[in-house]
């Protein structure tokens, strides 16, 4: 079993990563980060509820981290999670800069050892570039 953390409570949190990670079977929800509120400890009661993420990185058993937050967090977040070798789940879009996309891959890469699998961003569709 995995035990996944989830960082966010907002719509993509809410209405789809905490009901996908409890629906997989070799996940467990194990603990949410809301930085304030009580919606997802009355939502999910059985899930641990943290106020940040330094609190969330210093669960042990936590392996994987699904970050659901503003765009401008991605990237400070997925490397803080990198940083304490945990394998990362990045809701779109991945960062906000290319050099930040470059900078997590290089943590990755020069971390612990792990799968490049690590560091994931779901898509729906292929990413295009935008049109001139």
């Amino acid at each position: 079993m995995i035990e996944v953390g989830l960082v966010g409570f907002g719509l993509a949190g809410r209405a789809f990563h905490a009901p996908v990670i409890r629906a997989v079977p070799g996940l467990h929800l194990a603990a949410i980060v809301q930085r304030n509120g009580n919606e997802a400890a009355e939502k999910y009661p059985d899930v641990r509820i943290v106020r940040s993420l330094d609190e969330l990185v210093s669960i042990p058993e936590i392996r994987l981290i699904v970050i659901a937050t503003p765009n401008e967090t991605h990237y400070p977040f997925a490397r803080q999670c990198l940083e304490a070798s945990r394998d990362v789940v990045v809701d779109k879009p991945f960062t906000t800069t290319l050099e930040e996309a470059v900078s997590l891959v290089a943590v990755l890469l020069t971390g612990p050892a792990r799968s490049p699998s690590a560091l994931r961003c779901p898509a729906d569709r292929p990413v295009r570039p935008a049109a001139a």
